[in-house]
C-alpha cells in the first residue's frame, strides 16, 4: 500500500504525470506533435516574432509589391511654368506639417528652376523638392512634399536620389537642409551640422524665409527647433 508523502508514493506520482494519456505532460507533449514545436519554443520572444512574422509578412509583401508598382509609374522631371500651381498645392495639402516651409505662388514662380516635380502614371503631379544652389559647390534642399495620401510610398525617397543626381551633374560637392525629421535624411546620408558653420549670406535667406510663414511658426523655427544637415556628395560618390 503506497502511503502519502512516501518515497514510493513520490515515484508513482511522477510516473503518472509523465505517462497518463490525461497527465499535463502527457498533453503538452501530443500539443507539441500536432501545433508545431517552433511554437512552444521556451523563448517566448522568439516565438512572438515567428507568429507576427507568420501573419504579417503576406502583408508586408503586398505593400512592397504595390510600393514598387507605384514607383515604377512615377517620372520626376524638372518643373514647368504649368506646374506652379500644382506645387504650390502640394505645399497646401501638406500645411499641418510643422517642418515644411509654405512657399507662396511668387516665391514658387520667382524660383521654379529650383524645382523637381513627380508625376503619377495620369501626369498629375503628386511631390516635389526643390534644390536651390547658394554657391559653386553648396546647395540647400528644400519643399521636400508629398501628397498626403501617397506619403509612405517610397515618393520621397526617389525624389532625393533624382535630385543627388542632378546636383552631382551639376558639379555641386555639397547638399545642406533643415529639417525636423534628421532620422528620415540620415538614410539618405545626411549628417547633422551647426547652422553656423553655413555661410552669413545662406543664414540671412533662411532668416528672412522664416518671416513669410505663419505668426506661430516664427518662434520654434528661430529658436532651433530644425536640426541642421549636410551630405557631402564626394563620400556618396566614392562608397
Amino acid at each position: 500500500m503506497l502511503t502519502p508523502g512516501s518515497r514510493h508514493y513520490q515515484i508513482h506520482e511522477r510516473a503518472w504525470f509523465r505517462d497518463c494519456p490525461g497527465s499535463p505532460i502527457s498533453v503538452n507533449k501530443r500539443l507539441k506533435s500536432r501545433i508545431g514545436r517552433h511554437l512552444w519554443s521556451p523563448a517566448p520572444m522568439r516565438c512572438t516574432r515567428r507568429l507576427w512574422s507568420s501573419l504579417f509578412s503576406p502583408l508586408l509583401q503586398f505593400n512592397r509589391m504595390k510600393m514598387g508598382r507605384i514607383q515604377n509609374t512615377m517620372t520626376i522631371k524638372p518643373a514647368t511654368v504649368s506646374d506652379t500651381q500644382a506645387i504650390v498645392s502640394i505645399f497646401l495639402a501638406n500645411r499641418g506639417d510643422p517642418g515644411l516651409f509654405q512657399e507662396p505662388e511668387a516665391e514658387v514662380r520667382r524660383n521654379l528652376q529650383d524645382f523637381l516635380v513627380a508625376r503619377d502614371a495620369k501626369g498629375r503631379a503628386v511631390a516635389c523638392l526643390g534644390l536651390h544652389r547658394d554657391s559653386a559647390e553648396l546647395a540647400e534642399i528644400y519643399g521636400v512634399a508629398v501628397l498626403p495620401e501617397l506619403q509612405g510610398q517610397g515618393i520621397g525617397a526617389m525624389l532625393m536620389q533624382k535630385c543627388k543626381e542632378q546636383a552631382a551633374a551639376c558639379q555641386l560637392t555639397h547638399l545642406w537642409l533643415a529639417t525636423v525629421k534628421p532620422e528620415y535624411f540620415r538614410r539618405h546620408s545626411f549628417g547633422p551640422i551647426s547652422r553656423w558653420s553655413l555661410p552669413a549670406a545662406v543664414l540671412l535667406r533662411k532668416f528672412r524665409q522664416v518671416f513669410q510663414q505663419p505668426v506661430q511658426r516664427w518662434v520654434p523655427a528661430i529658436l532651433g527647433r530644425h536640426t541642421f544637415m549636410k551630405c557631402n556628395l564626394l563620400d556618396t560618390r566614392s562608397s
